[in-house]
């Protein structure tokens, strides 16, 4: 756990300076979500590494897994899908042109 925590840390204190000049406002909480992605990450790079030459060899076997990763990616996988949040970018960019268009008047 030290190894991510550092991780998460070095990037926490990069960022912060310029978060706070930018937009005024500073995540505590990227600290401790960042010790679950970064770990995360690189399983993510590894498996991506492991099908793409499991695809030059065998393409069958490629697209089973290419699957899985469709009904991930679609919200179909039961496990992913109960941390998903569903968003519709239409209702998001009303909200934030539509407010936008408020302040000009």
């Amino acid at each position: 756990i030290k190894n991510p925590l550092s991780v998460s840390m070095a990037a926490w204190l990069g960022i912060f300076p310029l978060s706070a000049y930018f937009f005024s406002k500073v995540s505590l909480i990227s600290v401790i979500s960042n010790i679950f992605i970064v770990p995360l990450t690189a399983i993510a790079v590894i498996l991506g590494f492991i099908i793409f030459f499991l695809g030059l060899i065998s393409i069958p076997v490629t697209n089973k897994e290419n699957i899985i990763v469709a009904r991930t990616t679609e919200g179909r996988n039961p496990v992913i899908e109960a941390y998903m949040i569903n968003i519709n970018t239409t209702k998001i960019i009303l909200v934030l042109f539509g407010r936008r268009r408020e302040f000009k008047k």
